[in-house]
This record gives C-alpha cells, sequence and structure tokens, in this order.
C-alpha cells in the first residue's frame, strides 16, 4: 500500500509495499517518483490509473456484497501536509 501524489511522488508507503520494491524503509522511497519503481513499457498504463484514480470514481463490491460506489480526489492524507491519494467512501447509488 501506498500513498502516491498527484504528480507521482511516493508520500508513504507501508511494510509490504516497502518489501515489494526491496528496500528496508519508507525513507528509501519517500519523495521518489513512483515512475522510477514503474517498468518504462508500463509508464503510459500507470500513468493513466494514477490519473483515473485520482480524479474518478468507481464501484467496489464489499466481502458481503454491497456494492459502494468510491471516489478517490486528491485529499490531505491525516498528518501530512502534502497533497496525496485518500480513497474515501460515498454512498451507493440507486
Amino acid at each position: 500500500m501506498k500513498l502516491v501524489g498527484p504528480d507521482g511522488p511516493v508520500l508513504a508507503m507501508n511494510p509490504a509495499g516497502l518489501a515489494m520494491v526491496e528496500v528496508a524503509s519508507e525513507e528509501e522511497v519517500v519523495g521518489r517518483s513512483m515512475y522510477d519503481l514503474v517498468c518504462p513499457e508500463h509508464h503510459a498504463t500507470f500513468l493513466a490509473l494514477n490519473e483515473a484514480v485520482r480524479t474518478g470514481e468507481f464501484e467496489n463490491v464489499g466481502c458481503r456484497g454491497t456494492r459502494r460506489w468510491m471516489e478517490t480526489p486528491s485529499r490531505s492524507a491525516p498528518g501530512r501536509q502534502r497533497q496525496g491519494l485518500r480513497p474515501a467512501s460515498r454512498s451507493p447509488r440507486t
């Protein structure tokens, strides 16, 4: 799990994410562009995904089958001064 800023900088990453990118501490990736961690041939796909998630809405299904619309506007993450992606739930549409 990671928190990525609007232009791609890594703002935060949990231990599982750190292990996936093969670093020992968050300090090794915070501030780096997420694009440094994506293979060049996949940059366009990642950019499109990041933009869609940052500005878009999508529908998810909970483990008990409840469908909800999610929106992911760019907001300040708790305890941080920089802007980043933080998903927020919204009421289901009818």
